[in-house]
């Protein structure tokens, strides 16, 4: 289809005609989703029908295709790309009643900031509801690779409402009981791996709904060059003003910058990196945001970002190495390399055996002259090009082409079988192995466990070869595949139904087919000890490629690292300075990152070996402390009862040790509290459990009575900050109270009456002697609490009544006559305490 939109006719189950338009989004491969807006039949919920399919293309041209009673010509879906579905486009506001257009944009703002190749990105939208009634809404937000929400908030009645973690359960029904008080929640979930989806609620009628999300992202690299890769969405309606800016810098050179779209932004060099502008009104964007930056350094190009908070005992470390172009050819590793493809009889269909033939010939052309390979097609038996390796000259890269485009589909699968012949030809050797294996199916002959297949493997090969599993279709078992190359120091990848078999295999390998060391690890040295490093198994080093590894460590000081590894037979060191600090805050965006390798390696683990709870319960842990959304976790933000963006508590205090609590954002740089004590301003730290930052400070012992003010100072991720004033009242006289009880009979109930009082020279230093007379007022009468002591020993509340506070006792039967002693306790909201002495009467 060369147009991006198509009309498609016919009937829904009304027997009305119909007309749809589709739109068609490369940047969204999903499923096809098509609007009726004036048919009820074959509806699904939200106005929509949706097709989903596993091929690109129908078998048969006049095969009509059938979805929820919808009978579609098979022509639309001859293209390889899919159409985004209306109700899942990318940042765009979608009303979940049925019949309503996507909200406006009046507004989008997104600020992305690069240091060291970790970039940080916070879209920032202003939606426009036209319609005359508030509405609820879907918001998906579309991610690049391997990014992760840190964060999103939404804003109501002019302030931004920030969102906290919650498992998915309770977060929706903390959403639930939101909407129902009308408190214009909005709700965050997973969907997939690069997808989550926002539920926004309370959209005023003709008004307007801002909406925050952020991510974080370690960018991709490929031979000194990074990407950042954004999606965006070009839209129906024109976005009323839209700015984007990138601000970049690292501590390798930043050689060239190039933006593959958006050519009128502005580039501005500086003298660590560079910064990104653009602004436009009126603005249809691109599909994507892509922005290239190339990097030198020296051979072995490398990053170091450590993060230790105060107060805890182990400390973050981000590492980025990479061999650079500027490798030569004297370090590239000699390897034996075997491919391993099925040409079973499933790899008939849709031409997988001919994208199959197509990735293997652009493997072997991208082999090394100094390797060797081996080739070996499989079905329920074993077919080899030869059977041992052959040194990749070009007579024998020409005669296993041949090979190539000799292979045929046919037959059972036979994986077990295949690999082991795989196994006995990498036995023995000094150079690294790599087997490359490709399947479209299940063992169907031979061993069909995957569990024993893969068990087997790992413990014959105990590491020597690596294996890179590719898995082609929709009937592969995921699992099994993933387990192959996680357990062998290699990889997977997956080639979906209708995908291109030889841009995946064939590229994949072509970023690793030179290998320059083998065998990695790292040495930190005595002083400092390193645990729960990500990937756990370091994989091997290609040129061109890149080693990111998170982790944690115990120890301070400067280490003399190096990374140590196998180039060519010998082993080496590659030295390097590391500084693993006592307290270092510059960087908390490294322990998101090492909390989110954290999550996806228990993630991993349960796919493979089954869901475990103690696993499930550290997934939930991790995300509650790190603000990280899971399958098993949501984000959700309600807009609190009590609207007050930072106060003191409590507010009226003795001199003591108050607690100032902030509702920043939990990614806030600095939140600083100001003091009119004298002395430095205090820095806040966050609190889990009250989902705010809090700082505890000291009021002076001789800090007369009065109102004092307090300066909160919120610095935010992008350097924005903003000041919010607060008031404390130093209180340091107790309650004055008048109590009183009338006589009773033994077995009666006993009426205990209480009211606060003031003298006239209360009232007069209240006056006179403050400037806060209000304040000073307030304080005489505000009485937090009263209990009484009974003579038996009893405590008791004494509550509040309309006049005063008052309770009723029991007196009890066996009660003589006489005078018995109450204690009346009085305390204030600042914690000053009175004590009254009286004594009742029971009479005969």
């Amino acid at each position: 289809m060369s147009a991006a939109r198509q009309i498609m006719t016919g009937e829904c189950s009304t027997r009305r005609r119909y007309s749809v338009a589709l739109r068609w989004s490369p940047m969204l491969p999903l499923p096809i989703e098509v609007w009726f807006p004036r048919c009820s039949g074959n509806k699904p919920r939200g106005g929509s029908a949706i097709y989903r399919s596993r091929s690109a293309a129908p078998a048969a041209p006049d095969e009509r295709i059938k979805a929820r009673g919808l009978h579609w010509p098979p022509a639309i879906f001859r293209r390889p790309h899919m159409f985004a579905p209306l109700a899942l486009i990318a940042g765009i506001l979608v009303p979940l009643e049925s019949g309503q257009k996507p909200l406006l944009i009046r507004q989008q703002d997104l600020q992305i900031r690069i240091k060291d190749q970790v970039a940080r990105s916070t879209l920032d939208e202003v939606f426009e509801n036209t319609t005359a009634r508030p509405l609820e809404a879907n918001y998906v937000l579309q991610l690049p690779d391997g990014a992760a929400v840190s964060d999103f908030a939404t804003w109501v009645d002019g302030q931004r409402v920030a969102s906290r973690i919650e498992e998915k359960k309770k977060a929706e029904e903390t959403y639930d009981k939101a909407k129902q008080r009308h408190q214009q929640p909005a709700m965050l979930q997973q969907s997939d791996a690069r997808q989550f989806r926002m539920r926004v609620d309370g959209i005023p009628a003709g008004g307007t709904k801002r909406v925050e999300a952020s991510w974080a992202q370690i960018l991709p690299y490929d031979g000194g060059l990074v990407t950042l890769r954004v999606p965006l969405q070009r839209t129906a309606d024109a976005i009323g003003v839209m700015r984007i800016r990138v601000e970049c810098e690292d501590q390798k050179r930043i050689a060239e910058v190039k933006l593959a779209s958006r050519q009128q932004a502005k580039i501005e060099q500086t003298a660590t990196g560079f910064v990104l502008t653009f602004e436009a009104k009126n603005a249809q964007p691109d599909e994507e945001l892509l922005l290239t930056y190339r990097t030198e350094s020296s051979r072995l190009g490398l990053s170091f970002v450590p993060f230790k908070p105060e107060g805890e005992e182990s400390g973050y470390f981000l590492l980025l190495a990479s061999p650079q172009e500027l490798t030569g050819a004297q370090d590239i590793v000699h390897k034996d390399v075997l491919f391993v493809f099925d040409t079973s009889g499933s790899m008939g269909d849709a031409r997988k055996i001919d994208q199959a033939r197509d990735a293997l010939k652009r493997c072997l052309s991208n082999l090394n002259p100094e390797d060797r390979f081996a080739v070996i097609a499989f079905n329920d038996s074993l077919d080899p090009f030869s059977n041992q390796f052959r040194p990749a000259s070009a007579q024998n890269v020409r005669e296993a082409m041949r090979f190539a485009d000799a292979l045929r589909a046919g037959g059972g699968t036979d994986i077990d079988t295949a690999l082991q012949y795989a196994l006995a030809m990498t036995a023995e050797g000094d150079r690294p192995r790599v087997i490359v294996f490709m399947t479209d199916g299940i063992p169907s002959t031979g061993v069909r466990d995957p569990v024993q297949i893969a068990r087997r493997f790992r413990d014959l090969n105990q590491g020597h070869a690596r294996l890179f599993a590719f898995g082609v279709g929709s009937d592969v078992n995921r699992t099994f595949l993933e387990k192959l190359g996680s357990e062998n120091r290699g990889g997977s990848g997956f080639v979906p139904e209708g995908g291109n078999i030889d841009t995946v295999v064939g590229g994949f390998y072509a970023k690793i087919a030179k290998p320059v060391l083998s065998d990695l690890s790292l040495d930190f040295g005595d002083s400092i000890t390193v645990a729960m490093q990500y990937p756990d198994v370091l994989p091997d080093l290609y040129k061109g490629s890149q080693l990111v590894l998170v982790g944690r460590y115990r120890g301070a000081g400067r280490a003399q690292a190096a990374l140590v590894g196998t180039l060519n037979g010998r082993k080496i060191r590659i030295p390097f300075m590391a500084q693993f600090p006592a307290k270092d805050e510059e960087s908390p965006f490294v322990a998101r990152l090492w909390a989110q390798k954290r999550i996806d390696y228990l993630l991993a683990q349960n796919r493979l070996q089954g869901e475990r709870s103690e696993a499930k319960d550290e997934i939930v842990a991790l995300s509650m402390r790190y603000q990280i959304v899971t399958p098993y976790t949501s984000l959700v933000a309600v807009k609190p009862r009590d609207p007050r963006l930072a106060q003191v508590f409590p507010a009226r205090v003795r001199p003591g040790d108050p607690i100032v609590m902030v509702r920043a954002a939990r990614d806030s740089r600095r939140v600083r509290v100001k003091l009119p004590f004298g002395g430095e301003p205090l820095e806040a730290r966050w609190d889990d459990e009250q989902q705010a930052f809090s700082a505890r400070f000291l009021v002076p012992a001789e800090t007369p009575d009065g109102s004092y003010p307090i300066r909160v100072e919120i610095t935010a991720r992008d350097g924005r900050v903003s000041e919010t004033p607060l008031t404390i009242s130093i209180d340091t006289h107790a309650p004055e109270m008048v109590v009183w009880a009338d006589p009773v009979r033994a077995g009666e109930m006993l009426r205990l009456h209480a009211i606060a009082t003031l003298t006239p020279g209360d009232l007069w230093r209240a006056l006179t002697t403050r400037d806060d007379r209000a304040e000073a007022l307030k304080s005489l009468f505000d009485v937090r609490r009263v209990t009484a002591r009974l003579w038996d020993g009893r405590e008791i509340d004494v509550p509040l009544d309309g006049h005063g506070f008052s309770a009723l006792i029991e007196t009890g039967k066996t009660l003589v006559p006489g005078r018995y002693p109450i204690e009346l306790v009085a305390q204030d909201f600042a914690g000053n305490s009175s004590h009254r002495e009286i004594a009742v009467e029971v009479v005969p």
